[in-house]
């Protein structure tokens, strides 16, 4: 299985974003996620890390979850 490690988002010619995925874990058994990400605009020179510590698959989300309602819903 192949698991993205670097990714580089460009506009034309020049590159404007980074982002580094890292510490995969499998999860549900089957499904390998990054823990980690680091996102980085290379224009305004800042980044963004995001760690996730509760990763779920399969969770029985329906519909009603994606919903204006359902995404202000105090889980």
């Amino acid at each position: 299985d192949y698991l993205p490690v670097h990714v580089e988002y460009f506009i034309g010619a020049e590159m404007r974003k980074t982002v580094d995925f890292s510490s995969y874990i499998s999860v549900g058994g089957k499904i390998m996620r990054a823990q980690t990400m680091k996102v980085k605009n290379l224009q305004k020179n800042r980044g963004t890390d995001i760690e996730f510590t509760e990763l779920k698959v399969n969770s029985n989300l329906s519909a009603k979850n994606f919903t204006e309602a359902g995404l202000k819903a105090d889980w």
